[in-house]
């Protein structure tokens, strides 16, 4: 018999692909739990052999497999003729690898369906239960920057080594254990055992070079006692190359209609999505939370929410849930903590959605209708809430739900100029802290969406739609804090981040133009265009707006996502309309013109660091942002769709690197890439989608994780389509898309970026019994470690014995120098118990304060909760509520698992505010002083006075005098707080100002025989007047206004008295011209003409006045009382007429008529009465503009009776000096006008004598 055992050396590290054989399903590897002695860490079950992982070796115990099958083959087929063994043969070697780091990291790769159950013997200790299978097992650091992975596929057992650059390959040395000899050639090892040869066939090594694979020579080399690998040329110092792995790819399988939104991890690189489905047909599994659809009222069936746990494969579900009610619901963003707990925030219009009793608002708010059937196929008829949701690590149980909103529309962004993305409207983001508190950062058009007493802004700031942000806990019962965040206009918040110090940074898009900015800041005014972007830091309790900028150029710009690195700089990722270079400084890699930006701002957003634009360079943006990540190394990570689903996006043009995992694209895929930290150069860029669906996002958030792992969620195949990549292929849950319309996809591509990561986990256990802490790094080869009891390790993986019960905080600081960042430090709280008690700190709040007491959540299933007392507990059986006691109170919390407990007590000191501002003071002005006192009863050294509630002006100085001097022009509130007592409190004081501002003002000048009015403003209500002399008072006296009528100039008086008994008095003197107001005129020669005709103004009267006529430009002096004016169009002339004290105007109206030479602008009366009476005795032609005529009448027998050629003169009924009869006559009339046109008209006029 024989049997082949092959080896892959890789001189480069990060490339995950294996050596390339016959595809058959590979044998699992069983994890140790207990069931098989020490140092056994997985085995694993092939046909002729077992195999047995430990510390760098692998033990393989052949066995003689023909008669164990004859054995069994007995059973079915009856006993051979001749006598048949029961022994069956073994034969052992063990390939050990020398002088190795004595403890290397293991890590199982790859989960397997299912677990395993070990009852050997009738020890219980020996006995293992949910034992999990796995692909592959990596031992890390076997030497200096050297990993072992050990696997199988139908070739048999196969082992790699990844060496880092520069790893000189000779320190790698091995031999074999067992073997009755060993036959040595440069291309393979033959071993030889009772059983048969085992080969090791001759090893493969590569390193890649501008993407290309370069193999590199490589044979055995036998030394002293053991065996090693010998090279052929290649560089050491070779560039890191990047490879990404695509872990898995996969449809949901849902035969409903399935769109994508949100996909999250956990600490185990498990995916997570979230999706809309439109009825039954979603792929739910057995005791999931909600198995059936609950319908709604959008497109076909409605939509739930479809909630999804993938394995580390995507070969199958662990869990898959509905969640949702009668109407409709959206996914917009979820997160899972570190207890493997899914937290979901979405939108629905269900009255009904699950909510659980005690939560923060367990009744559905509702408002306007919303429809968005066209694109997402949702429809609120209801109106819309936000709600968040908090399932059990299997997807079983609903542990808190609760609604939030007001009575508007709550959580979607619709407003037009905000909306540039198809699905913008389903934004915001979920987010949690090491206590499991949850954020909520989104918009509301809810003027009475709940904020909270002493916010940053706790009123709407107006406008459609504001931005809001807000703290809960991880019952979802208390709100620690809620704020909007928003201008005049329309605002909305797409990303929350942490910052450390549990105060948040977050982004979005913004259209007004007061949205709140602090000063300093890189940008306080909108800089113009559609929409700006912006990014605010908030403090920990939400009341303070810490720092806050607008973000972009004067076109369309908006951040949709903000992370920090390890300094605490604030990195953007948006989209921008503008033209050319802006948005690009300090960056060497760059494409002006494009759609995209990233830059980077100092932590106080005052100063522009880095910023660069990526993209098409076509001025419009390409993809729609969907992820964003700066690691432990500083490479900044992105991840968008562009996809002409209800817009213009796209991503054909995208930069790509050689090593694409895709290089092509049909212009509706997914693009994600990596750059470098100080934006040199694009480190990696690929296309990820089909050739025939435009894939995209239906709204919501996806992530990367800390290693640069991105697990996206997809709306993919739409149209019936399955061109979606799918990996593995055979293998992933589901390869096509089963709807006939949309399925939920996604997708989890691992970058294979060379750092550490520092992690573990640790076993809760009772004293004295030792705590076993498992790391789970990734990417090093040494360790550091600090219990928190004053003891330290540098095991991979310790035990250790604590020395009494308690909480303790243990460190991990992982390295490897061969890595980006070098190395990594996490802390986790760890408990001790022993059946005992222990005291946690005491703390301290102000009277009607909250505070979260107890301690952080402990990731075991296990752990039991208790509170005593239970009053003024948001929850009295978790490890962290929130306390709001109205006096001291000490608590007791019991907590353990089962076998044994601990007990911890921790005083709540409620301390009351001790600061007294004092009394409300009256003080009289004008030119009023106050002098305000406050009293810190000898608790408070430091005092802050200000004029108003947000203490944004100090008026004592120095801080020490609890006293402030003050002129105030009028009655307000003035405000004191202690800033050295947090409970010393705030309080006020009110001053009240009398007569803080009196003014007299009046008429100084008047005209002869007019009236002067008199006003007194600035007075206090109720105040008694008195004007004087009040003989000459017309009407108003006791009453601010006044009239009097002097003859000549006067002086008038007017004493004040106010209900606070505080006086005032004025005089005013009022001048009497010797003018009368009704002499003044202006007159014009002519006020009907022609255009550019010249007139003649006059003013009156003309002696010992000024003049100043208007339009000043049209008339030849206006200072003179009669000038000249040429006239082009109709004019009001206006002339101002003053003696000093009486000042006057007067109009005159000139109008312009054009020449029209007919009629009716010329023409002959029909009728007049030559009787000598004065009136109407002569006939004449009518009419302007009439250079020459020629006028004739004639009577009946056509005998002419008069002729003119001068319009001035006319008919006076006579023919040759006798008056004619009574009767009609006939006229014939010729004219020329002035602008040379030819008028003739003819027709009768009647003699009435």
């Amino acid at each position: 018999m024989s049997g082949q055992l092959r080896s892959a050396l890789f001189v480069v590290i990060l490339h995950s692909l294996s050596l390339t054989l016959v595809a058959q399903r590979s044998v699992p590897f069983l994890q140790n739990r207990g069931q098989w002695p020490e140092p056994v860490k997985f085995r694993a079950e092939m046909a002729d052999a077992t195999v047995w992982i430990e510390p760098a070796a692998l033990l393989i115990d052949r066995f003689d497999r023909n008669a164990l099958q004859q054995l069994s083959h007995a059973h079915v087929n009856g006993m051979p003729d001749g006598p048949l063994s029961q022994l069956i043969r073994h034969h052992a070697i063990r390939l050990r690898f020398m002088a190795t780091n004595s403890d290397p990291e293991i890590e199982p790769v790859g989960v397997r369906p299912g677990a395993f159950n070990f009852l050997i013997g009738n020890d219980p200790s020996k006995w293992a239960s949910n034992v999990h299978a796995f692909s592959a097992i990596d031992q890390k650091n076997i030497y200096p920057g050297v990993d072992l992975r050990i696997r199988t596929d139908a070739s048999g057992l196969k082992y790699d080594l990844f060496l880092a650059p520069d790893v000189d390959p000779t320190i790698i040395k091995f031999l074999y254990d067992g073997a009755d000899g060993i036959t040595f050639t440069n291309d393979r090892l033959t071993l030889a055992t009772s059983l048969g040869d085992v080969i090791e066939t001759i090893p493969l090594a590569y390193q890649e070079r501008d993407g290309v694979r370069m193999p590199v020579p490589c044979h055995y080399r036998k030394g002293s006692g053991h065996f090693g690998f010998e090279l052929g040329a290649y560089d050491r110092a070779l560039p890191l190359v990047i490879d990404p792995t695509v872990i898995f790819s996969t449809y949901s399988g849902s035969v409903a209609d399935n769109f994508g939104y949100t996909a999250t991890f956990d600490r185990d690189g498990f995916l997570y999505s979230g999706s809309t489905a439109f009825g039954q047909g979603y792929p739910t599994t057995t005791g999931a939370f909600q198995v059936t659809h609950a319908g709604g009222d959008g497109l076909f069936d409605g939509t739930d929410i479809a909630l999804t746990k993938y394995d580390t494969t995507g070969t199958f579900l662990i869990w898959s849930t509905y969640i949702g009610g009668s109407s409709d619901e959206l996914p917009h963003s979820i997160i899972v903590n570190g207890s493997d707990e899914l937290f979901l925030y979405g939108t629905t219009s269900s009255p009904n959605f699950p909510v659980t009793t005690g939560s923060f608002d367990t009744s559905f708010n509702g408002g306007p209708p919303v429809n968005l059937t066209n694109g997402l196929g949702v429809n609120f008829p209801n109106g819309v809430d936000m709600i968040v949701a908090r399932l059990s690590a299997d997807g079983s149980t609903l542990l808190a739900g609760t609604f939030l909103g007001g009575s508007q529309t709550d959580g979607l962004n619709t407003d037009p100029g905000l909306k540039f993305n198809y699905a913008d409207e389903v934004r915001g983001e979920v987010l949690l802290d090491p206590n499991d508190n949850v954020y909520i950062a989104s918009c509301t058009s809810s003027p009475n969406m709940p904020t909270t007493v002493g916010s940053m802004q706790p009123t709407y700031g107006g406008g459609t739609q504001d931005g809001v942000v807000l703290k809960m806990d991880a019952s979802l019962t208390t709100l620690f804090y809620s704020t909007f965040l928003g201008g005049s206009l329309a605002d909305a918040i797409y990303n929350v981040e942490l910052n450390g110090n549990d105060g948040v940074y977050v982004s979005g898009g913004t259209r007004s133009t007061d949205l709140p900015t602090t000063p300093g800041a890189l940008h306080t005014t909108f800089l113009g265009g559609a929409a700006d972007g912006f990014v605010s830091s908030i403090n920990a309790n939400g009341s303070t707006l810490v720092a806050s900028t607008y973000f972009g150029t004067a076109a369309y710009d908006q951040c949709y996502f903000a992370d920090l690195d390890q300094e605490g700089n604030v990195y953007l990722f948006g989209q921008t309309s503008a033209l050319g270079n802006e948005l690009i400084f300090n960056a060497s890699y760059n494409v002006p013109n494009s759609g995209q930006f990233l830059s980077k701002l100092d932590h106080e957003l005052t100063t522009l660091l880095i910023s660069t634009r990526f993209g098409q360079g076509d001025g419009v943006p390409d993809i729609s942002p969907t992820a964003f990540l700066v690691d432990y190394c500083d490479k900044i990570y992105v991840s968008g769709w562009g996809s002409a689903v209800q817009g213009q996006l796209s991503t054909t043009g995208m930069a790509v690197t050689p090593n694409a995992f895709q290089t092509t694209t049909d212009g509706n895929d997914f693009y994600l890439a990596v750059f470098e930290i100080d934006l040199s150069d694009l480190y990696y860029g690929t296309y990820y989608g089909g050739s025939v669906s435009s894939e995209h996002v239906d709204g919501g958030t996806s992530r990367f994780d800390r290693r640069g792992r991105v697990y996206q969620s997809v709306c993919a195949g739409c149209g019936g389509n399955s061109d979606f990549p799918i990996v593995p292929d055979p293998g992933a849950w589901s390869p096509t898309n089963n709807s006939g319309l949309c399925n939920n996809g996604v997708f989890k591509l691992d970058m294979d970026i060379p750092m550490v990561v520092a992690d573990f986990n640790s076993t809760i256990n009772c004293l004295p019994d030792p705590i076993t802490f498992t790391n789970a790094s990734y990417g090093a080869n040494g360790y550091q470690w600090t219990f928190g009891d004053g003891t330290t390790s540098v095991l991979a993986s310790p035990t250790h014995v604590f020395p009494g019960p308690g909480v303790y905080t243990v460190t991990l600081v992982a390295n490897n120098p061969a890595t980006c960042n070098v190395n990594d430090t996490t802390q986790r709280q760890v408990v001790v118990l022993d059946n005992s008690a222990i005291d946690l700190n005491d703390t301290t709040i102000c009277a009607g304060a909250s505070v979260q007491i107890g301690v952080l959540p402990i990731n075991d299933p296990s752990i039991s909760y208790a509170w005593t007392p239970a009053t003024w507990l948001s929850n009295a059986n978790v490890g962290n509520p929130v306390a709001t006691p109205p006096q001291t109170t000490t608590y007791t919390l019991t907590f353990g698992n089962g076998a044994c407990s601990l007990t911890a007590t921790q005083t709540v000191v409620v301390a009351s505010s001790i600061l007294d501002a004092g009394v409300e003071q009256t003080v009289c002005g004008p030119n009023a002083t106050a002098l305000l006192t406050a009293n810190g009863n000898g608790t408070i050294t430091i005092f802050q006075w200000s004029s108003n509630a947000n203490f944004t002006d100090t008026l004592n100085a120095p801080l020490t005098d609890s006293t402030a001097t003050i002129q105030p022009m009028q009655s307000g509130w003035y405000f004191a707080r202690a800033l050295d007592n947090i409970c010393g409190g705030v309080d006020s004081v009110r001053i009240n100002v009398s007569l803080g501002d009196p003014r007299l003002i009046g008429e100084n000048g008047i005209c002869s025989m007019d009236t002067a009015h008199l006003t007194l403003s600035g007075i206090d209500q109720g105040a008694t007047i008195a004007w004087s002399p009040a003989e000459e008072i017309l009407i108003g006296q006791g009453t601010p206004n006044a009239s009097v009528a002097p003859v000549e100039t006067s002086t008038y008086g007017v004493t004040v008295t106010t209900l606070a008994g505080c006086t005032w008095s004025g005089t005013i003197t009022v001048g009497v011209s010797p003018i009368m107001g009704g002499t003044v005129t202006a007159t014009v020669d002519q006020t009907i003409v022609e255009p550019g005709t010249t007139v003649q103004l006059m003013a009156t009267p003309t002696q010992g006045t000024t003049f100043s006529w208007v339009p000043a430009n049209l008339v030849s002096n206006p200072t003179i009382p009669n000038p000249t004016a040429v006239v082009q169009e109709t004019t009001t002339f206006t002339v101002t007429v003053s003696d000093g004290i009486c000042t006057k105007d007067a109009l005159v109206t000139v109008q312009v008529h054009d020449v029209l030479c007919e009629d009716p602008d010329i023409f002959v009366p029909n009728t007049f009465t030559p009787n000598d009476d004065g009136n109407n005795d002569v006939l004449f032609v009518r009419g302007r503009a009439i250079q020459e005529l020629e006028f004739k009448v004639f009577d009946r027998w056509g005998e002419k009776v008069f002729e003119t050629n001068d319009q001035k003169i006319g008919w006076d009924g006579a023919y040759k000096g006798k008056p004619v009869d009574p009767a009609v006559f006939v006229y014939h009339l010729t004219v020329f006008c002035s602008d040379g046109q030819r008028f003739f008209t003819k027709g009768n006029v009647t003699v009435v004598r």
